[in-house]
C-alpha cells in the first residue's frame, strides 16, 4: 500500500470525507451557517496570506489522517478557550486527527513530525495546541503530545495550552516517505468508524 503526505486545500480537504472538513471548532466563534462554506474560505484566506496550513496522509487513495495549523490571528474561536492565548512567536495546531482503524501505529507521529520539519524550514519557533483531558476532541488528548516533545504551557482542568519549541530542533531532518512505509496500517474494514482525533 503507497502511503504519502500532501499540502491540504479546500477542495482536496472536502473530497477526503474525513468529518474534519466540517469543522470549525476554531474557524468560528458561532456553530451557525455553513460549516463547509466558513472552512473553505478559511483555509483559502490562510493558504493566500500565510501559505501552506494543512496536511492530508492518504493510504492509497484514501485519506486516513489530517492536520491545519496557522498563525492565531486566523483562529477566532481561540477566544473561547481560557488558558490562551496563543504565544506571538507560535503557530497553532488546529487539528490533527486519524481515523480510529489507522490509530496506534504511529501515524500521528510521523503527521506531526512533518508539520515540525516544514515549520523549522519556515523559521517559526515553536507550536503551540489545546489538548485535551479525557475527551475525543481536536486537536487530541494531553499524552500524546506530551510523549512527543510538548510541555504545558498553561494548565487547564479540560484543555491545557501546550507548547514545542523548534529551536531543539534545528538541522533535523527527516524523510517522511521512509517513516511512513515502516507503519503498517491494516486494510479499512467494512463496518471500521468515521474520523476521530488521536
Amino acid at each position: 500500500m503507497r502511503r504519502k503526505i500532501v499540502p491540504a486545500t479546500p477542495k482536496s480537504l472536502a473530497r477526503t470525507g474525513l468529518t474534519c472538513r466540517e469543522c470549525t471548532r476554531w474557524e468560528s466563534t458561532s456553530d451557525k451557517g455553513d460549516v463547509r462554506s466558513t472552512k473553505a474560505q478559511s483555509m483559502s484566506r490562510i493558504i493566500k496570506e500565510w501559505g501552506e496550513c494543512g496536511k492530508i496522509v492518504y493510504l492509497d487513495k484514501e485519506a486516513v489522517a489530517f492536520a491545519q495549523y496557522g498563525p492565531a490571528k486566523y483562529w477566532p474561536g481561540l477566544k473561547r478557550f481560557p488558558s490562551g492565548p496563543i504565544s506571538e512567536d507560535a503557530v497553532f495546531l488546529a487539528c490533527l486527527c486519524v481515523l480510529p482503524y489507522a490509530q496506534g501505529r504511529g501515524l500521528g507521529r510521523v503527521l506531526l513530525q512533518s508539520i515540525e520539519a516544514n515549520m523549522v524550514k519556515r523559521k517559526i519557533k515553536a507550536i503551540e495546541t489545546f489538548a485535551t483531558r479525557g475527551t475525543a476532541h481536536p486537536p487530541g488528548p494531553i499524552e500524546f503530545y506530551l510523549q512527543n516533545g510538548f510541555y504545558i504551557l498553561r494548565n487547564d482542568p479540560h484543555y491545557p495550552l501546550l507548547r514545542l519549541e523548534l529551536k531543539t530542533l534545528v538541522g533535523w531532518q527527516i524523510n517522511i516517505q521512509f517513516a511512513l512505509d515502516r507503519i503498517k496500517i491494516p486494510a479499512r474494514g467494512a463496518s471500521a468508524p468515521t474520523s476521530t482525533s488521536i
